[in-house]
């Protein structure tokens, strides 16, 4: 038995090959498991918890994360996020409120290189993880996709191919 297969739109990447943000996300699963180099603007996001300090707990840390993203230059809404390895970009923040992303500068204008991936997160969860919720456990009734570049290298250090450059913000 014979099966036809229709011609995939594979784009070979050489090694010189630049890609925008939105050149990936215009055709995400042409690049997924693809080694790519992606021009962008670096942005440094950190999450605040919505919730104030408990009473007499001091210091409190208002930042509960920060996530890393690669935006398109002219698109603030077309954006790719990094992660290392299997997990999202490593940042740093204390109490203060500061927080800091090594090697990465926020508002940035570069080119990094990573495998861009695609992986299914929970999109819907019944159940309870509190006691108080009953005798059913958390399960995920629904997985959403979602992509992402990931820098991570033999040495430990993203790769960027372009000296960070200040870009101004607008």
């Amino acid at each position: 038995m014979l099966i036809a297969l229709a011609a995939l739109p594979i784009q070979l990447l050489t090694a010189d090959t630049v890609l925008s943000v939105s050149q990936v996300l215009s055709s995400p699963d042409q690049y997924v498991g693809q080694k790519v180099s992606l021009r962008g603007n670096l942005r440094i996001v950190p999450n605040y918890s919505m919730l104030p300090c408990p009473s007499g707990v001091q210091p409190c840390n208002p930042i509960i994360s920060v996530a890393v993203f690669l935006q398109e230059l002219n698109d603030t809404t077309k954006q790719i996020v990094i992660y290392q390895g299997a997990d999202p970009y490593k940042c740093t923040y204390d109490i203060q409120g500061k927080y800091s992303c090594p090697p990465f500068v926020n508002n940035a204008a570069i080119v990094l290189e990573g495998v861009y991936s695609k992986r299914k997160q929970p999109g819907a969860v019944t159940g309870s993880a509190s006691p108080a919720g009953g005798p059913t456990p958390p399960q995920a009734t629904t997985f959403t996709t979602f992509y992402y570049l990931d820098v991570a290298s033999p040495s430990g250090t993203p790769r960027i191919l372009r000296p960070p450059t200040r870009k101004p913000l607008k």
